[in-house]
């Protein structure tokens, strides 16, 4: 039982390192790396910012707690969280890049029952489970008379709200009753959470299973009787869905088995772990079955070992990232690409880890860790920040401060949450460090997997801002338990350290305003409007051959750039119904046009056939209507509306910082009370 504990509190002080580490980084560097802070206001308003909320949120638990009205409060906010979803459903529909439109394109080939699937998943199968369960999803929402666009949302908000949902329950089956008042309020306010659920990529639906499995597994952990095993082999289960949807879940079931280990007795442990790795394994059996009933095939020529990743998480020249630091870094994935089979491809990458880590060393390998560290977690977005369609047919205002050039405040209050988050994580981590009790062991499984997930990509593997998502949850789960503790603290500050600390934390305030000002002026704003220009195919445009493509577009637009060859042969023109058309020179026009109905055409004026980029696709509302006589090509090209904007209103800021002012003042107050 010693060394039980021993290793607990390892876990825990491993924990708190890691803690520390991120919270470094994203109170004091955010977005760093990669220059993603420029959305940010100051670091000194948002590091005040975040003292005052975290002591107003704790203040404010031991009022909601005991608050008359609170079943009311929870009432209100959950029906003005599914009104908010439910309007944002039908007004972000857009795609962001590469895996996102692979995805949504397979969704839509096997909506249409075709069985092939797109090159792509031989490059990232690991895509292939989320298809498979997006598209059951899917194709059941669309029987309520919704679009493809629009059931795309619907299945992933209703997986984001399932695994918040999941995170208040485990927390009010802990007895934690404050801890699930305290998260409430904050997924609440946290926005990553929702906005990632408008991309569609694996890290929602695997959330989802991931908080499920572990729910039920600690559900097991705490019941008595036969009921319990119900819960162990559904969190098997839902673990297994966990790693088919996204392959680093796998993590979480090496989690589930040193918990097991670390929690129970020996004959109650091989018992457990019998049940719990057997349903694993039918279930992860059942869904290699899955693949081939949908027809996958992999081509071999196009498929990556692991090792490309491992050297991709170690290569300096890219911060262990997939984008190279500069123009005269190789891009790592036509480096690898070159090998035809996948056997030389893994002797490339393994030469290239070797050669990594020898010239690095010991120094310059912490040195890619504490980058990788920066540009996985800093930035309380969790990867939201990066994200902007690319592809489209419609476009609304709300996209702006959401995904466009008007974000940058909705940004700064996760920011600040996320530091929130932070210190209410290492609280509990020293709490639970200095007292190994029952809450220790069900914390188990959600500090291993935080660890895994966190070990995992800073020692090994690619790191991308969104990869660390998966973990959200439970160290946000975590996070309010501190904060439940530290709230029930009575804390006594003597007035000569009271009045300097709130005259400190107003000076930052103003400060940190004035230093944000440069937010509040107008900058440049470039946002694709409509369009597709994503080209999977080709088609052959014969000698005096003319094709159109007409759409409706619902905003104005002043560029236009049309992806084709460039040949002087190609006659392009724009033109609105009922109006003069515009010649498009060299695949580029600058013209105001304001919305409505526009045919874009290209003719081949020469005595020989043209090749033309196309995206090929099953109908999708995302893409709007095909080249006129097809029913699957789509023309490439974006409409661009360009235009200044304000970043951040200057009333918006003074107003900030009038809260935050009185917030402080009260703050001020009610600690003075206490003295």
């Amino acid at each position: 039982m010693k060394i039980r504990n021993q290793i607990q509190r390892m876990i825990y002080i491993l924990a708190f390192v890691i803690g520390v580490i991120i919270f470094y980084n994203a109170c004091f560097y955010p977005g760093q790396i990669y220059g993603d802070n420029r959305s940010l206001p100051d670091v000194l308003l948002i590091i005040c910012s975040a003292i005052i909320l975290f002591i107003s949120i704790l203040r404010f638990s031991n009022f909601f707690n005991k608050f008359k009205y609170r079943k009311v409060i929870y009432g209100i906010v959950v029906a003005l969280q599914v009104a908010i979803q439910g309007y944002l459903a039908f007004h972000m529909i857009g795609v962001l890049g590469t895996d996102d439109i692979h995805v949504r394109l397979q969704i839509g080939k096997l909506l249409q029952n075709k069985y092939s699937w797109l090159p792509y998943f031989s490059y990232a199968p690991n895509n292939i489970g989320v298809v498979i369960f997006a598209t059951w999803c899917v194709r059941f929402i669309k029987l309520l008379g919704f679009s493809t666009g629009v059931a795309i949302n619907i299945f992933n908000l209703v997986c984001i709200d399932i695994a918040i949902g999941c995170g208040w329950i485990i927390l009010r089956k802990l007895k934690h009753f404050k801890a699930a008042d305290i998260y409430f309020v904050l997924v609440n306010c946290f926005s990553p959470l929702v906005l990632m659920a408008f991309i569609m990529y694996a890290d929602v639906p695997s959330a989802m299973f991931c908080i499920l499995g572990i729910t039920l597994f600690i559900f097991y952990l705490k019941g008595k009787g036969k009921l319990k095993y119900l819960w162990l082999v559904l969190s098997a289960f839902f673990i297994a869905w966990a790693s088919f949807t996204k392959e680093n879940a796998i993590i979480l079931l090496i989690a589930a088995i040193l918990t097991t280990l670390l929690a129970l007795k020996p004959k109650k442990a091989i018992i457990t772990l019998g049940i719990f790795l057997s349903v694993f394994g039918a279930t992860s059996a059942t869904q290699q079955t899955l693949k081939k009933a949908d027809n996958f095939h992999m081509i071999k020529s196009m498929n990556f070992p692991y090792t490309y990743w491992i050297a991709l998480g170690l290569n300096p020249g890219t911060n262990g990232t997939w984008k190279p630091n500069s123009p005269s870094i190789p891009d790592p994935n036509s480096d690898t690409a070159r090998f035809a089979t996948k056997e030389e491809k893994n002797r490339h990458d393994v030469y290239l880890i070797k050669k990594e880590i020898h010239e690095m060393g010991f120094r310059g390998l912490l040195g890619l860790y504490s980058k990788k560290a920066n540009e996985q977690y800093s930035m309380g977005t969790n990867g939201v920040e990066t994200k902007s369609y690319s592809t489209r047919s419609s476009y609304f205002p709300i996209y702006e401060y959401l995904y466009g050039n008007k974000r940058d405040f909705l940004f700064f209050i996760d920011q600040i949450i996320w530091l929130i988050f932070l210190v209410g994580f290492i609280i509990e981590t020293v709490f639970l460090t200095r007292n190994l009790n029952e809450d220790g062991i069900f914390s188990l499984i959600l500090n291993l997997f935080i660890i895994g997930i966190f070990c995992f990509h800073i020692c090994m593997w690619e790191v991308q801002q969104r990869y660390g998502f998966i973990a959200l949850l439970p160290l946000i789960i975590m996070a309010c338990l501190g904060l439940e503790k530290i709230s029930m603290e009575k804390v006594s500050v003597k007035q000569h350290v009271l009045l300097p600390s709130t005259g400190i934390i107003l000076i930052g305030l103003v400060l940190g305003t004035i230093n944000s000002f440069p937010l509040t002026n107008n900058t440049q704003s470039t946002e694709i409007v409509y369009g597709h220009n994503f080209p999977t195919d080709s088609i052959e445009l014969k000698p005096g051959e003319k094709i159109t493509e007409s759409n409706t577009v619902n905003t104005w637009f002043n560029r236009v750039n049309l992806n084709v060859p460039n040949d002087k042969k190609l006659e392009m023109a724009i033109q609105r119904k009922n109006s003069s058309d515009i010649k498009i020179k060299n695949g580029v026009v600058k013209h105001y046009f304001p919305a409505g109905t526009y045919n874009i055409t290209i003719k081949n004026n020469g005595t020989k056939p043209i090749k033309i980029g196309v995206l090929k696709s099953s109908p999708l509302d995302v893409l709007g209507n095909p080249i006129s006589g097809s029913k699957e090509n789509y023309l490439c090209y974006n409409f661009f509306q360009n235009k200044k904007v304000v970043p951040i209103s200057s009333v918006v800021l003074y107003g900030w910082l009038i809260l935050m002012m009185i917030l402080l003042w009260l703050n001020y107050l009610e600690i003075k009370s206490n003295e």
